[in-house]
């Protein structure tokens, strides 16, 4: 074992800047609330290359002593406590004396500053943590900040560094909150001698997030005010209507902090989630006073996560609040339309079971996985009771059997191959009469075998028609049972259907040349800084899948054409949607996603009449594909029932 040594300071000084300072949007993240610390109205931050050749952060904020200026950057040198208590009552965004010290040993830093009462500032000049200059200048009142050639001498981390444009976007994006956290303070942000954006100060909420994100989204909020005890929430929500397709526009603040918090976010979508759709999040910028006891922020050095003493306490205070402001603006109905109850937020459970309710045909999973056969016989029979005849016969609920999304009207026949089946015309007038998750069966009669693929696909031969099988009916407006040999085979009629569609699609899709269709009208779309830094990173990309557009001001486009993909054109809010989630990684997968939905989208539903002849035609087009075992979201088109298994539910053996 090597001798034990106590490592210089040069080295500790390193290591620990490895903690606070990971990237160029930690150093401005330091730095700006230092500046909020110091009382500044007015704060200007100036980037160049992503934040590695320069940071500038100029402010009008107290100034430092000029005597203290170099004791400001050794380890652990705060003027915001003094003592470990004082962790409990500091109101201040900074307190670990970490930050100019961190910030000094990585990179070539330049700090000026002058107090109101001064005659002369000074300049400090440090190179890796060293002072190499300092001297009194004459400048103005409040701190200029000068970071450049961030890691100059940690060549490794600087090369673990992402893309300019991604370290932009974190800059971007911390300083978009920064701005909504303190609404009283002018910032101005330049990024290479560009301005992105500028807000006046002293101004509501609402004006910050005009500023921030534009008209469209501002408009589209409500107020938040709500309190309760000695907690206390105000802020904006955004409508349903301007829902989006990630988390993007969900902005915490505690006492003024910026945090990331799962419980805030789950008790606000929790408040959302009878409106707006699966897999949309609501826009919400909420800030909450609380007692400073009450919130452990000395979690990590970055300062984003907290710890709450009573976290079901904070659930419900935003879940109420959120909530109250929905319902003033009638935008969640009552259950109740007589009697206004104060919401109750539900609880968060650290287990969750899926208990079986009786009152719902459509039951959720069993706690035991199973479930009396006279009870699922009883809910799907009509009004007229039957007796109950079977209550000792009981069956095996597969665990991972899902529920189908539930999806629009849509005429199919436009978009299969009239040439897939026989009779199209009258298979594809098909239309839905109700949603799939209505008539979905979340219980099936036996397990599916783990080895049922293996099964069919030696018993069943696929490329061949005219099978030795037998249709013997359809069920629940849904399933069609098919006698074949010693088994009965079950199909879903959608996702059997929504596999064959699937196939069409991708094949469509692989063959290439998509077509486009140019719009009558160009209409124009307006994006946020880092959607359209990321459309132009990836135009080429997207005028190759079908869209064409051109640039026009700062975060504006102009689409002219869109792609007309399975005999439609693809939407203006599809297209607007796509470039929310959009993700250059996952191209190819993303470009499938779409395909699937469209595949469910475009399939025949359950609760719709199929005749025979129909069903025919779809099953020996799905044993023609590679694989008819699943539909492409994984659940089953076929399960298999053994003849057997039949025999001994009436105890033939």
């Amino acid at each position: 074992m090597s001798e034990i040594k106590i490592l210089d300071d040069y080295t500790i000084n390193k290591i620990a800047a490895g903690e606070v300072v990971e990237r160029p949007a930690s150093v401005v993240k330091e730095l700006v609330e230092n500046s909020i610390d110091a009382g500044a109205s007015t704060i200007a931050i100036d980037i160049k290359n992503g934040g590695v050749d320069l940071i500038r952060i100029t402010d009008n904020g107290k100034g430092i002593p000029k005597n203290q200026m170099e004791i400001a950057f050794e380890r652990h040198a705060t003027s915001k406590i003094q003592k470990i208590e004082d962790l409990q009552q500091t109101i201040s965004l900074g307190f670990r004396g970490e930050a100019l010290s961190s910030i000094s040993s990585v990179s070539q830093v330049e700090l000026i500053s002058k107090q109101a009462n001064a005659i002369t500032g000074k300049r400090v000049v440090l190179e890796g943590g060293k002072i190499k200059t300092s001297e009194e200048i004459a400048c103005p009142e409040g701190t200029t900040f000068i970071m450049r050639n961030l890691f100059f001498n940690v060549p490794a981390r600087k090369s673990f560094l992402k893309t300019t444009t991604t370290e932009k976007n974190r800059i971007s994006d911390y300083l978009y909150q920064l701005a909504l956290a303190n609404p009283q303070i002018s910032f101005k942000y330049f990024y290479d001698g560009k301005l992105i954006f500028q807000t006046q100060g002293n101004s509501p909420l609402k004006n910050v997030l005009f500023e921030l994100y534009g008209k469209d989204i501002a408009k589209q909020t409500i107020e938040v005010q709500f309190e309760q005890e000695n907690m206390k929430v105000v802020g904006l929500i955004g409508k349903p209507i301007i829902s989006r397709a990630n988390r993007t526009l969900q902005h915490i603040f505690i006492n003024g902090r910026c945090i990331k918090s799962s419980i805030i976010q789950k008790a606000i979508e929790e408040a959302f989630k009878t409106y707006i759709m699966v897999g949309k999040y609501p826009v919400a910028i909420l800030h909450i006073q609380m007692d400073i006891k009450d919130v452990d922020v000395n979690v990590h050095p970055a300062k984003l996560e907290v710890r709450f003493k009573d976290e079901d306490k904070i659930y419900s205070l935003v879940y109420i609040a959120v909530h109250e402001a929905l319902v003033s603006e009638n935008m969640v109905r009552s259950i109740n339309d007589n009697k206004k109850i104060k919401p109750q937020p539900p609880k968060i459970e650290k287990n969750e079971v899926d208990q079986i309710k009786v009152q719902s045909f459509f039951a959720p999973k069993a706690t035991n996985n199973m479930l009396k056969y006279d009870t699922l016989l009883e809910k799907r029979t009509s009004s007229t009771q039957k007796p109950k005849i079977f209550d000792e016969v009981s069956y095996e609920v597969p665990s991972n059997n899902e529920p189908m999304v539930a999806e629009a009207e849509v005429t199919l026949a436009e978009f299969v191959n009239e040439e897939v089946f026989v009779e199209a015309d009258k298979f594809l007038d098909i239309h839905t009469q109700n949603q799939m998750e209505d008539v979905q069966l979340k219980n099936d009669i036996v397990e599916i075998s783990n080895n049922v693929k293996h099964t069919m696909q030696q018993e069943i031969s696929k490329p061949k028609y005219g099978l030795d099988y037998r249709i013997i009916g359809q069920i629940f407006k849904t399933y069609w049972l098919i006698e074949h040999h010693n088994k009965v085979y079950i199909m879903d009629q959608h996702a059997g259907h929504e596999r064959v569609m699937y196939e069409i699609f991708m094949q469509k899709f692989n063959s290439g040349n998509v077509p486009t269709q140019q719009l009558l009208v160009a209409q124009t779309l307006h994006l946020t800084t880092k959607e359209m830094d990321m459309l132009q990173q990836n135009e080429e990309l997207l005028q190759k899948v079908g869209f064409m557009f051109e640039c026009f001001g700062e975060t504006d486009i102009l689409v002219r054409e869109v792609p007309f993909i399975f005999n439609r054109p693809i939407t203006i809010s599809e297209f607007k949607q796509l470039i929310e989630s959009f993700d250059p990684k996952k191209v190819k997968s993303m470009h499938e996603e779409h395909i699937i939905q469209l595949a469910c989208k475009h399939s025949v539903r359950g609760n719709d009449n199929m005749s025979e002849l129909e069903c025919r035609n779809l099953v020996e087009t799905l044993l023609t594909l590679e694989n008819p075992y699943t539909c492409p979201h994984g659940r089953p088109t076929l399960i298999s029932l053994e003849r057997k298994d039949i025999e001994k539910l009436f105890n033939r053996i």
